[in-house]
């Protein structure tokens, strides 16, 4: 609860309270359950189901499991293998029984992500348990105030010298990044933040500075791929209320926010998805871009496609970000062509491009 409070005061609070906030440690609760379970099986989970299609290519269907499909019902998540390869898993187990990864103790460093605490919680997981480091957790100054609420709930991890966290900007990180006890970094960020940390300029040019095992994941330009076919109007509002509230969640500054719906220009039922999904938008609050650097994204794709639809319902005063971050309304640009479309860069934000591909 500490938590989600402290992220709505932040961020803004909207149709859901706290809501919003309490639902993204969902993945943390079943990450640690799986965690525990796959630790178990020696890193051999039983799979959901292992299928072939009809060229042979091994499929497994891994999520959702436990508790999950409450959260997540009608979603499937499948694996599939490469083909001619036969489904198989353990492998980072295997890896390290085999000495290809360094022994306990070697520290990782851990560069939070500014926009989702799960993700940090999530990164500081994984190095713990599937590469056995102990970790110095780095956090981002745009939700350092997640800091001391992350390291009580890690209170055992921290009491047995497996985790710390420190804070500050760039030069912290960097130091962080160059010290000589710092075996291995995971950054969740930009890609000028990782160019920084491997060439030493947000562009990348000369040689690899750090000679370290790194790893990152750095954002994309999220599809939803619409499969056109018979839909009920049923299936119409479902979808439609699916990608509206991908872009929603966070106020759209999520690496899997829904940035591009792919659709077939001559689908019968194209033009009643997108009034659905502008009607779901529209009944929306607006919300504040409150990750810096977000409302100067938000007016760049509006000066690029000056004809988008602007949605959303307006917000009163109190539910505005800290900073007095004013709300921004939502914008759908419809009926673009692949080659107009904005998909270089993350918009990271309320934004919503359709590219209607044609046959």
């Amino acid at each position: 609860g500490d938590m989600a409070a402290a992220g709505a005061t932040a961020k803004g609070s909207y149709e859901g309270g706290i809501g919003d906030e309490m639902a993204t440690f969902t993945p943390v609760v079943s990450s640690i359950l799986e965690y525990r379970d796959s630790m178990l099986a020696g890193g051999q989970l039983q799979p959901l189901e292992v299928y072939r299609r009809p060229d042979g290519q091994q499929v497994a269907v891994v999520w959702p499991a436990g508790m999950i499909p409450a959260f997540f019902p009608n979603f499937v998540g499948e694996v599939w293998i490469q083909p001619g390869r036969d489904a198989s898993q353990g492998q980072i187990y295997r890896h390290k029984a085999q000495g290809g990864l360094p022994g306990p103790g070697s520290v990782a460093l851990v560069l939070g992500a500014g926009n989702q605490l799960p993700v940090v919680a999530l990164d500081i997981l994984h190095m713990l348990f599937a590469e056995d480091r102990v970790v110095l957790a780095k956090m981002n100054p745009v939700n350092d105030y997640y800091g001391p609420l992350l390291r009580q709930a890690f209170a055992p991890l921290v009491q047995r010298g497996c985790l710390e966290f420190v804070y500050g900007g760039a030069d912290v990180g960097a130091y962080c990044c160059q010290h000589e006890l710092v075996d291995a970094v995971h950054l969740t960020g930009s890609e000028a933040t990782y160019n920084s940390i491997m060439f030493g300029s947000p562009q990348p040019s000369g040689s690899v500075r750090l000679n370290k095992r790194v790893t990152a994941e750095l954002g994309n330009v999220t599809p939803y791929i619409v499969v056109p076919g018979p839909w009920s109007q049923a299936d119409v509002e479902y979808h439609a209320t699916s990608v509206a509230s991908g872009l929603a969640q966070n106020a759209g500054h999520n690496c899997i926010a829904a940035e591009l719906v792919l659709t077939d220009a001559s689908w019968p039922l194209r033009q009643a998805f997108l009034d659905a999904l502008a009607r779901c938008l529209d009944n929306l609050q607006c919300r504040a871009p409150w990750y810096p650097g977000s409302a100067e994204r938000i007016a760049a794709f509006k000066r690029r496609f000056p004809s988008a639809q602007a949605l959303g319902r307006p917000v009163a005063g109190k539910a505005q970000a800290h900073d007095h971050i004013p709300a921004q309304p939502w914008l759908l640009a419809t009926g673009l062509a692949p080659e107009q479309a904005q998909v270089r860069q993350e918009n990271w934000g309320g934004v919503l491009q359709e590219v209607a591909l044609p046959n």
